[in-house]
Formats: structure tokens, sequence, C-alpha cells
């Protein structure tokens, strides 16, 4: 480099572009250090570059000519690899005298003009609210906008083992049936992906070809003129034996891609890069080849959208882009949302179209109030997220009354099961009317209406009080770094004033504390509840006292704290008329039933319904195989039973629940050949797979030939396992701390000495 003495090097230049197109294209120089780090940068003008180097800068200084960013573009940290993705011209070394010329060849330069591309999008996340999943819209957010390295390039680099991996790879990925999902990243297919079934690849490949016709600067595919025309059928590729049968894929390209010269795969595997897309996400060990390059950042507004521009080569077609999310989380910018790039990049992405991205970590703070029903209604939708109010039976249903079913397509499915544990009914208030008509509270109430045995109880109406919250948003802007934080507003037990003190009320209407930026109902149970009946510690506990059918009400009241006549006031009772949990599809609601209205001479005044209530555990026990006949027990207690002709044993276990609200299964296992014999039903059932109970205690039995326990081994060794699981559900799931497994129990058959 000349003036190498010198602290300070002054480099100049003169700066051609072949074919150039004069002042259209806008140059830089940039220098690094053998670490790839920016040292120094200069603008070329009146085709003439002056770049100071500064002192340290030595043998192994990079200096790069390249376009110059656009603000729309310019990277946070601006790297060596960035340049060389947009096919910057490295000046060789060493460089001469000053003023020496550099011609830029056009195959470089013709990507360093640049397009602007609008990119808008909406961050999301799942919230369970009234026992439906809506998409609440995430706020305050940061969206970091990256562009993904083109295959192409990619391809240009890798070595050539790896060439023939993705090649060899792709090929065997052919030959499913349907492309696989993996489970573990979530993968779903972006939809502006082509199918990459078989029967669709030679569409994919005209299009491809396409754009080859437009100038799109990839290799023609292939130089077919270095591969020997092969005789049709294509013989077999002595590296590929079992090379997959692709009839709609182009001959060429098949040659192309089943050669034995890396050269000619590489190749072909560059000028299609689409046709891997798919497949990116099924190869963990390709993950670490695909990057990209942050180019913008933005922060979702009031209700999670993000609109920005950013820049692209405009000789390159659509870009491919991905995008991850931070949080600002106690003060502190925290990642909610980075998946694997090649299962989440958005290929070919259309400029100005919306991109939806959903969060699931529950930290993400959304920022919206839930929809609010219109008029003067009230909605009564589920027993927690996974039992409707139409699948919890009523009275014609007689001993059933109060248990929850579960339908699939309006039919019934499984057994019947009880409540147990928290039940969080989900109820949505008309808001907006019913406190524009000074309605403002509510309350639940319940008593209870019979024992497990179906005898009456007489009791009274007790409220429920365990405190109902709804969290909300909050950026403080007057502590360092502005943290986001999310308080939870008490909305009842209501004690505002002495209208409403000691009433058991709720809000139906909070105001939001000033300052806040909006509810975010971050905690699907506590969020999502109307109110907490705490079915475990009834009878102080004593889950066998305790069982039995339950009453409860729901009432409203103005705030002055008397209740409200919704007959008088035109206010309607709706119940949930599909099967929960509601999903992602419309939730419908018909008028409340008359069984499930409270009346007050003829007018309504609340909302009732029955639930029955078992919190017992079960019993699990499995009985010591004794002898039968012509077979005798080891007297040492060893656990062997010596048979003779026409032998058998008796088997017994005991799969119980004191009301019969539990499944059980029972197996018997020989040696390392798996079960040999199962039985499995409801605990109360009298015979299962041969094993018979008198269908109260769960005391099943049956007696078995040894014959065929042995399987044709003259000795073997069993195990006996029983598993008893409980029906009883909180509307979230089934209780399975109710479940009980037996000790596991053994046994070995040995013909008579």
């Amino acid at each position: 480099m000349p003036n190498s003495n010198s602290d300070d090097r002054a480099l100049k230049l003169r700066v051609d572009l072949e074919g150039g197109p004069g002042d259209e294209i806008r140059l830089r120089a940039y220098a690094f250090d053998a670490e790839g780090q920016l040292l120094a940068s200069a603008p070329v003008e009146d085709g003439t570059l002056s770049l100071d180097l500064p002192a340290g800068a030595g043998e192994r200084t990079r200096v790069l000519l390249g376009p110059e960013f656009p603000k729309e573009r310019q990277p946070e940290e601006l790297t060596a690899r960035s340049l060389e993705r947009l096919e910057a011209f490295e000046i060789p070394r060493p460089l001469g005298v000053d003023l020496e010329e550099i011609l830029i060849p056009q195959e470089l330069w013709r990507w360093w003009s640049w397009c602007l591309c609008r990119v808008r999008g909406r961050v999301v996340r799942p919230v369970t609210i009234g026992g439906s999943e809506q998409l609440l819209g995430v706020c305050h957010v940061r969206v970091h906008l990256c562009e993904v390295d083109r295959l192409p390039w990619i391809f240009e680099r890798i070595s050539d083992d790896l060439v023939f991996r993705v090649r060899d790879t792709f090929f065997e990925e052919l030959k499913r049936p349907e492309l696989p999902r993996p489970v573990d990243p979530p993968f779903e297919l972006d939809p502006a992906v082509i199918d990459p079934s078989p029967g669709n690849l030679a569409d994919a490949f005209d299009g491809f070809r396409r754009e080859q016709e437009r100038g799109i600067r990839l290799p023609e595919i292939p130089r077919l003129p270095e591969i020997p025309r092969l005789p049709d059928p294509i013989p077999e590729i002595p590296r590929l034996p079992d090379l997959p049968n692709l009839p709609n894929l182009p001959v060429e390209t098949r040659i192309a891609l089943s050669s034995t010269s890396v050269t000619v795969v590489r190749e072909a595997l560059r000028a299609n890069p689409r046709l891997l897309h798919p497949y990116l996400c099924l190869w963990p060990w390709f993950w670490q080849r695909v990057r990209c390059d942050e180019v913008r950042t933005v922060v979702t507004d009031r209700d999670g959208h993000f609109d920005t521009f950013f820049a692209y080569p405009c000789l390159l077609d659509q870009p491919d882009l991905y995008f991850w999310v931070e949080a600002c989380i106690g003060g502190t910018w925290t990642t909610v949302y980075r998946p694997p790039i090649p299962c989440n990049t958005h290929w070919n992405y259309r400029c100005g179209s919306e991109v939806t991205i959903r969060v699931t970590d529950r930290r993400a703070p959304v920022c919206q109030d839930p929809a609010d029903l219109p008029g003067l209604q009230v909605a009564v939708l589920s027993i927690g997220n996974g039992v409707s109010t139409s699948e919890v039976l009523g009275v014609g249903a007689l001993a059933d009354e109060g248990l929850a079913v579960q339908r699939v397509g309006g039919v019934e499915i499984g057994p019947r099961r009880p409540f147990g544990g928290s039940l969080e009914p989900h109820v949505w208030f008309g808001r907006t009317a019913l406190t524009a008509a000074g309605i403002t509270h509510y309350r639940w109430s319940y008593r209870r209406r019979t024992r497990a045995d179906g005898s009456a109880v007489n009791d009274n109406w007790r409220a429920l009080e365990r405190r109902v919250v709804r969290h909300y948003a909050r950026i403080d802007t007057a502590q360092p770094g502005n943290p986001l934080t999310f308080p939870a507003l008490t909305i009842g037990p209501d004690e505002s004033n002495a209208n409403l003190a000691g009433k058991n009320l709720f809000q139906i209407d909070p105001q939001l504390p000033a300052g806040s930026q909006g509810w975010a109902p971050i905690d699907a149970r506590e969020d999502s509840a109307s109110a907490f009946f705490l079915t475990h510690l009834l009878e102080n506990g004593n889950a066998a006292a305790a069982a039995g059918k339950y009453e409860l009400k729901l009432e409203l009241f103005d705030n002055t704290g008397t209740r409200v006549n919704l007959t008088t006031a035109g206010v309607a009772v709706k119940v949930a008329t599909d099967a929960a949990p509601f999903g992602s599809g419309t939730v419908n609601t018909a008028a409340a039933p008359a069984e499930n209205l409270l009346l007050d001479g003829g007018d309504v005044v609340g909302f009732r319904m029955i639930l029955h209530v078992d919190n017992n555990p079960c019993v699990a026990q499995i009985t010591p195989v004794t002898t039968g006949t012509n077979i005798t027990a080891d007297a040492n207690g060893c656990g062997f039973l010596e048979y003779g002709a026409n032998a058998d044993i008796n088997v017994a276990f005991r799969a119980h629940h004191p009301n019969g609200f539990a499944n059980f299964t029972f197996s018997i296992v020989r040696g390392s050949s798996g079960a040999i014999v199962t039985a499995s039903g409801q605990v109360n059932a009298l015979n299962a797979s041969g094993f018979t109970s008198n269908g109260v205690d769960g005391n099943f039995q049956d007696i078995l030939g040894v014959i065929p326990l042995l399987g044709g081994c003259p000795r073997a060794a069993f195990a006996e396992t029983l598993d008893v699981d409980a029906l009883a559900t909180d509307g979230w799931s089934r209780l399975q701390h109710l479940d009980r497994n037996a000790v596991p129990q053994a046994f070995a058959l040995t013909p008579e000495e």
C-alpha cells in the first residue's frame, strides 16, 4: 500500500463501472480489519475514491467497494460479511500507485441498485377469554426485521460433501407421501411457498426458468454440454442407487441433480433455491448455514401493528424475511419470540402484504380490551376452558344432572364426569350497555342440593368470595428504562363504599388506573374467571363428605348493591351452544333454557346451574395370584408356581372409586413379550375382558389357563400392573392428582418336577 510508513494512509483510486450507469449508483469504500470489523469508510465522488486508513491498518486490511446504503437499509453493525452478501468488489492487493484505476465488473455492480419494500404486520398472542381463544395485539414490543441469506449465495460457499448431502437428503424427502412436520420446533409451511409434492414440481421449474429469462443472475441450469446425453430411461447413478422416481421433474434437472460432479450439482442447487425452502426446517444440520442480517427495528403500536420500509437490491426477486421480537420486561428488553430461521422465514415476501407474528410467551404484553357483547346481555359460556355450559347435563339427565359430557359433532363420547378442584365460570358481560343502565356488579353464590347417594340436603346460599383480579399493562416513564409491569387490579369483592361492603359483589366494568396501557390478560385462569368455586375445600376438605350436587347462581346488582330484576331491566341471559374448548371458530350462543333461569315471582333475577362435585381419590390394589386347578405355590414364597396338566390360576385386583367416577387399566406382561392380558373400563363395570365384578366395590377377578399364559414357553415370569384414573375435571383438565397406581405384582410359572 502507498505511504506504508505513515500513521495515516491515504488510499486514492479512480473507480469506474463496466458499461457504467453514471451517477445512478452511489458507491462507497469500506475498510475492515482481519476480524471483519469496520475501520473506515468514504464515498466515491466524481469517480474518485479518497480513503484515509487509520494507524494499525496492516497487510490483512481488506477494502471493499460497494453501494452507499440508503437510510432504509443501513445496518446497525456493518461487517465484511454484510457487503459480501451484496456482491461487493474487493480491491486487490498490492495496490500499486495512487490514482490506480479500478474497473468493477457489471455482474457485480448491477446488484447495487436499491428498491424499497414496505413491510407491515401485526404481533399477536393467543389468550383464552370466556372459554374462547382470541388473538390479541401485543403492543410496544420491538420487531427486528432481518433479511435471510439467499440460498444461491450459501450454495456457493458450502463444502463439496455438504452439497452432496443436501442433494441426497432432498431426494430422500421426495420419497415421502407428504411433507412431514417436525414436532420441535413447530413448523407451518409459508403459504407463499410452493407445494413441494413431486406432482407440482414441473410448474415450479417453469417459474424458475421465467426468472432466468427476466435476467436474474442465476447460473444456467445446468451446463448440459458437459454432461453426456444419457439413454432413456436414465440408468442408475452409482452414487444414488435408490434414486426416486420423479416423472414430473424436467429431465435436464434430474440429470444435473443426479450427477456425480459436485460442480454440476452445486450449480443445479444454486439455480433452484425455492425447491428446497419447504425442507430446510426438517434439516437441523443445515440450520447453521442459514443466517440473516438485521435491516430494521420497529416498535408495535397500541394494537400490535407495525409498518416500515427497507431497501433491497432491485435485481433480486422478492426478499426473504425473518422476524424476531423483544418485549421490555422489568426494564430490560427480553426476547419473547425467536424461532429457528429456516422454519419461520417468509420466503419471497410480497412487499406490502401483512405478516402475522404469533407469540406464545405469556410475558409478551397484550394491550387490548376483550371484545364487548352488544346490548344488555350476559353470556355464561363455560366452566374453565374445557366444559361448555351446553355440556353440563340438566334436569332431564335425572341422577346424572350436573355431570359434564364430551361431545364431538354433537355426539356424546366417553364417560360422564363430575367436577372438582377450583371451578371458574367464564362469563361475558355486555359491559357498555349494562353499566350505562346502572348495572355495575355481579355475584356468584352456591348451595348444596344432594349428597353423593342422591339424598336431599337443605342448605343456605353462600357467596363465592375468593378474590378476582384483572391484570393491566403499565409503563413507568418516571423510572430509568421505562420498566413495563403488569399489576393486578382487584375487581371483587368490592368494598369501595358502604352500599357494597360485606355483600361480596364484583365489578362488571372496573376503571383502569391512570397511566395504564390497557387490560392485559396474561394469566389464562386468573384473568378469565368471573369467580372461583373452591370445591376441594368444601366440608373442611373432606372429599367423601362433600361429594354431591351443588347449585350455583349468578345475580346482577346496581351501584347501590340492590339486586337487578333482569326481566324488567331487559337483560338477556345467554349460554354457549358449542362444545368446548371453543378453539378458533365462531362461538354461538342461545337464550338460556328455563332450567337455567333463576326466577322470583315469574321474573328472571339470575342464572342458575347444577354441578355434581366429587374430589374423591381412587383406589388401586393388586391381589397376589392364588393357585387354582393342578397348580402348587412355592412353599418358600419366592413367587414360583408349579403347574401340571390343564392348570389354571386365580387373578384378582381392586379398581375402585367411592362413587364410580374412574376408569382402570389392568395388564399382565410376560417377560419381554409385552402385555398378554389386558382389561379396562369404568370401575363400576360388571365385566371387563372376562374379569367380573359386582359393580360396587371394584373387586375384579378371573380364572386364567396356564397354557395360554405361557404362550409356548415351558416356563415364564409375569408382571401385573394396574392404573386407576379419576374422571373428575376442573374445566381445564382431568384431576390427575386423584389417580392411583397399584404396587406391581410378579409371579412365575414352571412345570412340576
